[in-house]
């Protein structure tokens, strides 16, 4: 029973598709019986899911697991438990590094790790890690750890796309789509215990379906998405520009419950450095891609990120991404610096851009991107968009909340005023007319409060 009553704090590092894997891990140690606590200093065992996508992830991890390491020898922890994706990359080497992690264990054993805790629990010490090959059989349990109106829905696993920056494929494996009854379960259980919106997440969501029997593709899965009780909003995020095909805008267009919204993680425009990354498309392509998405949509948000400072960069190259961004006038628009990561065939590129002129590109086309949102977010001013609602300071008459242009935890927000009227709560549905708009937020005043 010792065992039993242990206390077990679990940290999370990296993307939204990790947080499912936490959220995950939470319901199997709960399952096994385990107590598990917000607070790490409580905890008896600790499990940090951790991040190496790149260097500064890997490095975060790294220091999260230097200050449980301390805790470890000091005596505040009797187990420590190193999981995810630092693990699948580095393996056996982290045990040199860190010989106070208890289990080593790597990104498929969400649904293992209550026992695992329960091994370390009675002092085992131990690897797991094997081959990634596995989605959900069936809705597994799940502590969901975001606001209790929001969650992620991970559609699938790993990625097929061999882009030469990288390390995703080799550290998750091949692209597995969960099955579409899988997903609705997941869904209708999200549902049941009040979630109202649900974001896709995959390292590839327009790749859907194509390994399953009968080749579903997005579209399928989204109808019958739309079709739970309960959620409102569906958001899909993570599409590989070339594979946006125009079923999936008509259904956007159409949908009741699906944001008008894109995500198009484009990297760059330039011929040479695109063949480089080994990523298909062309500047012309995803023109002509943010065009038919306007015209058949015309309320999207067109999201996107872009690399810079990637091996062979020229100043050329990069005045044609800006040229581009200029054109393509995205709504979002994300940027990062190339950093030559361990094992990737861009790593060994030559014609490394030296740091100095790395940040200069990524100061330059943040100023430029900054200048568009500010515009597009004009744009709206007049509008009446709906809101979910966050948060309520009611000292201040006013709300702050998200509109279908926003993502979680990547996009603005929408400050609504409500003077003179009942607060909203979070979690509500509020429509707001647009009054103004800043770089990156919008505010406006409550129109009503209503489903969206």
């Amino acid at each position: 029973m010792a065992v039993r009553r242990s206390k077990v704090a679990l940290v999370t590092l990296g993307c939204a598709k990790n947080l499912v894997d936490s959220e995950w891990m939470l319901g199997s140690i709960r399952e096994a019986g385990f107590l598990t606590t917000a607070e790490v200093a409580e905890a008896e065992v600790v499990v940090v899911n951790t991040c190496a996508f790149i260097a500064d992830a890997t490095e975060e991890s790294k220091g999260v697991l230097r200050e449980l390491a301390e805790g470890k020898r000091s005596g505040r922890h009797l187990g420590l438990i190193c999981a995810g994706c630092m693990s699948q990359r580095f393996g056996e080497t982290l045990l040199r590094e860190f010989p106070e992690i208890d289990a080593l264990v790597g990104v498929d054993a969400y649904r293992e790790m209550g026992e695992i805790v329960a091994r370390v629990a009675r002092g085992e010490k131990f690897v797991y890690l094997r081959t990634p090959d596995v989605v959900p059989e069936r809705a597994l349990p799940r502590v969901v750890s975001t606001p209790p109106w929001t969650a992620y829905l991970k559609i699938s696993e790993g990625c097929n796309h061999l882009c030469s920056f990288c390390t995703i494929p080799s550290i998750r494996g091949r692209y597995r789509s969960t099955p579409i009854g899988v997903l609705v379960e997941e869904a209708r259980g999200l549902a049941e215990r009040g979630v109202k919106e649900l974001n896709l997440v995959s390292q590839d969501s327009t790749q859907y379906g194509q390994d399953l029997p009968g080749k579903p593709d997005l579209v399928d899965l989204l109808e019958t998405l739309e079709e739970v009780e309960g959620i409102v909003w569906l958001r899909v995020l993570y599409g590989y520009p070339t594979k946006v095909r125009r079923r999936l805008l008509e259904w956007m267009a159409q949908s009741e419950k699906m944001c008008p919204y894109l995500d198009i993680p484009i990297q760059h425009v330039s011929e040479s450095v695109l063949r480089g990354m080994r990523r298909s498309g062309s500047a012309a392509s995803y023109l002509r891609l943010v065009e038919r998405a306007r015209s058949l949509v015309p309320e999207v948000t067109l999201r996107t990120t872009v690399i810079v400072g990637f091996p062979g960069e020229t100043e050329s190259d990069f005045a044609a991404l800006c040229r581009f961004v200029e054109e393509a006038q995205f709504d979002r628009l994300g940027a990062f610096i190339f950093r030559a990561e361990e094992g990737t065939p861009a790593a060994r590129r030559k014609g490394q851009v030296p740091e100095a002129v790395k940040e200069r590109r990524f100061n330059t086309i943040m100023q430029l991107q900054r200048s568009i949102s500010l515009e597009r977010g004009r744009a709206q001013v007049g509008k009446v968009l709906p809101v979910l609602v966050e948060s309520v300071d009611r000292g201040r008459g006013r709300i702050v909340g998200r509109s279908p242009r926003d993502a979680p935890e990547v996009d603005g927000v929408t400050v609504v005023k409500y003077e003179g009227r009942a607060a909203p709560r979070p979690g509500e549905f509020v429509r707001a007319r647009i009054t103004s708009a800043s770089d990156y937020d919008l505010e406006g005043v409550l129109v009503d409060a209503r489903k969206a």
